[in-house]
């Protein structure tokens, strides 16, 4: 391709992997000689050739598709580091290329220009990807529409992600694998923290590290982590990220949803306002003959990374009818109904798991709703205890928690003691040192591995001690982390932390950072009075 006339084209390198990783491929895939066929939408740029399909665009400001008469959203000069398809509420535009459908996406805007009438007039941009379809599990490329910019850059270019906020005692992940250089294999992709809270950065390959978030005061703390991108062609570029972690204490939106029941299903969901939508929903599908939301009912429904339905977790609960749903204690065994009824009623759903037959309890601590429009809940605060009576799920199985807004309490004060050494294969136990709650006592203890190679197991005690074994094929003088975790009797949570360094096992290999399917045990303590 002319490096300097302008010209109409789109070209992808199929890597099959991280760009790092010695089996990355090298070959260049032109999707066609002729000039790609745009077709513009209000807010997003289709680009048909002979290969395939190819989608670029900003952000929509509001929904999916927007209306004939919304103005058309621009691309800006500059780099985009989170672009998916289809869009998420927390992505900041969109990207697609044919086989791909990345699960992970980034572009660099080099050049966007518009006409009078808002058609788009040129556009070169560079993109990379981690694709979700198995055709290619990783690309990179460009697009030149009727541009003069160069085929092919020699620039490297950081991609750290989006700024986002974690609860103290999580596992967490950088990942700087979208890091490409379009001329050039990168040499080498490499985090460093900058300020902040301590974080244990030693487990690292590839642009990818996996972490955990210390312990903070009230009020939180923010840590700064630069991303280093160098090409075999000496090309370097960085890229700075902010990791907040918020205290227990601290205000906060937040799903969760753990368990082993028919809901859960063993899944392990903790998620931010910032990694989806919550919605109190006015009416939906076959329920637009009910009222839906009502002073004695509220259907919540959060959906992560704004998908419409499948992981979608939704949690109904009504009152008797004429009493309307506040602050307090519920329990029973109806399955709430689109209308409230003789008792109170719960329902809940995650991933297409809900209860025909249940046997509930749930606790509200706050439920601040408009009177006038009670689809605006202006803080709330619900945990749900559910079992079911199909699906092989019990009664200690599956806890939801949905909170908006919501200022925690006096929350438990959490204390651990364990040792600071394990033996692979070998079980060590985490005992209580003296946990305190103020809020009617307890409603249930966890204990999640959140660091390290999985353990052969987790589990509790009768006394309440958390039992852990190390696998026996944990690396020597690894570190295996331990969050141990108490709710009270208003649904709030405090963690504490216990970190065993692991004796015994293999020689350390070199390990991707990868976050395994880490074991998790849930003790039911003292539950609301039925």
């Amino acid at each position: 391709m002319p490096a300097t006339s302008a010209a109409s084209y789109i070209w992808q390198r199929n890597f099959g992997g991280n760009p790092l990783a010695s089996a990355s491929g090298t070959t260049m895939n032109m999707f066609d000689a002729a000039e790609p066929v745009l077709t513009q939408y209000t807010w997003m740029n289709q680009f048909a050739t002979g290969g395939g399909i190819f989608w670029i665009g900003p952000q929509p400001q509001s929904g999916l598709f927007l209306g004939t008469t919304a103005p058309a959203l621009k691309l800006q000069v500059g780099l985009v580091p989170h672009a998916i398809w289809p869009m998420a509420s927390s992505s900041v535009g969109t990207l697609d290329s044919p086989n791909c459908r990345p699960s992970n996406g980034a572009y660099v805007v080099h050049d966007a220009a518009y006409a009078a009438d808002g058609s788009l007039s040129s556009l070169a941009a560079d993109f990379t990807a981690g694709c979700s379809l198995g055709y290619a599990a990783y690309v990179s490329g460009a697009i030149r529409y009727r541009s003069a910019v160069a085929a092919a850059l020699d620039r490297s270019f950081a991609v750290a992600g989006a700024d986002r906020t974690l609860n103290e005692g999580e596992s967490l992940r950088l990942d700087g694998s979208l890091s490409w250089n379009p001329a050039s294999r990168l040499r080498s992709i490499e985090w460093t923290q900058l300020s902040g809270p301590s974080f244990d950065l030693s487990n690292c390959r590839l642009g990818i590290c996996d972490t955990y978030t210390p312990l903070v005061a009230k009020g939180g703390a923010q840590a700064k982590f630069r991303l280093t991108a160098v090409s075999e062609s000496g090309k370097s570029a960085t890229a700075d990220l902010i990791i907040s972690v918020r205290s227990w204490q601290d205000t906060q939106s937040r799903a969760d949803i753990w368990g082993s029941g028919h809901v859960s299903s063993g899944s392990d969901l903790r998620m931010s306002e910032s990694d989806g939508v919550f919605d109190v929903p006015v009416k939906g599908g076959t329920e637009a003959i009910f009222a839906d939301q009502t002073a004695e009912r509220i259907r919540w429904v959060f959906n992560p990374n704004g998908n419409a339905a499948y992981d979608s977790m939704e949690l109904v609960l009504s009152n008797t009818a004429g009493l309307a749903l506040t602050p307090g204690s519920y329990a029973g065994n109806l399955r709430a109904g689109f209308e409230p009824g003789a008792g109170p009623a719960a329902s809940a759903s995650y991933a297409g798991h809900m209860c025909n037959s249940s046997e509930w309890e749930a606790l509200v601590a706050e439920m601040d709703r408009d009177p006038t429009q009670l689809t605006t809940v202006n803080r709330g605060a619900v945990t749900l205890h559910i079992g079911c009576t199909e699906g092989g799920g019990e009664l200690q199985g599956s806890y939801l928690r949905l909170w908006l807004r919501y200022t925690p309490m006096s929350p438990p004060v959490v204390r651990v003691t364990a040792p600071t050494t394990a033996t692979a294969g070998q079980a060590v136990m985490i005992q209580d040192a003296g946990s305190t709650t103020a809020n009617g006592g307890e409603w249930l203890r966890t204990c999640k591995q959140i660091y390290g190679q999985a353990s052969a197991s987790i589990e509790f005690l009768a006394n309440g001690a958390c039992k852990v074994t190390p696998s026996a094929s944990t690396p020597n003088n690894s570190k295996v982390v331990v969050a141990y975790e108490v709710l009270d009797g208003k649904g709030q949570s405090g963690v504490a932390l216990a970190e065993l360094l692991v004796t015994g096992g293999p020689a350390a290999a070199a390990q991707l950072g990868g976050k395994p399917a880490f074991q998790a045990a849930t003790q039911p303590a003292r539950r609301t009075a039925r």
